[in-house]
């Protein structure tokens, strides 16, 4: 007796698709005197895209999102610059995150859940140093 299936699953994980082909073939040994059964099974995966294109408008909105929580960039033209990348290198320090300074999709995600840091001191104005975390 053979069986045989197949299926393909496809599973969204973070927005992002995969999709699985797995094929499943049992077979149950007669009067061959092999092993009561074996099953193969195979799978391919196609792996989610990484390098998803960054528009315009997506630098825009995190130019806006850095400057909203209180972060020194130099403008909101659109134009990733050297002051939008120590900006998004702040926010990554400050966050926890790998320091790259490169606007990705799960950068800006990131930048659109998180909140203007809180200073530890108030009631008068002051700069705060962070040596641990190296930001100003």
């Amino acid at each position: 007796m053979r069986r045989t299936s197949f299926a393909i699953v496809r599973v969204f994980i973070a927005g992002l698709a995969l999709t699985m082909s797995v094929t499943t073939v049992t077979s149950v040994a007669g009067s061959t005197g092999g092993p009561p059964y074996e099953t193969t099974q195979t799978s391919r995966r196609r792996k989610p895209d990484t390098k998803a294109r960054v528009t315009r408008a997506m630098i825009i909105e995190a130019q806006q999102r850095l400057a909203d929580l209180g972060y020194w960039i130099e403008g909101t033209d659109g134009k990733w610059n050297a002051a939008s990348k120590h900006g998004l290198i702040a926010f990554q320090k400050v966050e926890g995150r790998p320091r790259t300074g490169k606007l990705t999709v799960a950068e800006l995600q990131a930048l659109n859940a998180a909140s203007r840091p809180i200073p530890r001191e108030t009631g008068f104005a002051h700069v705060e140093v962070d040596l641990k975390r190296q930001v100003l």
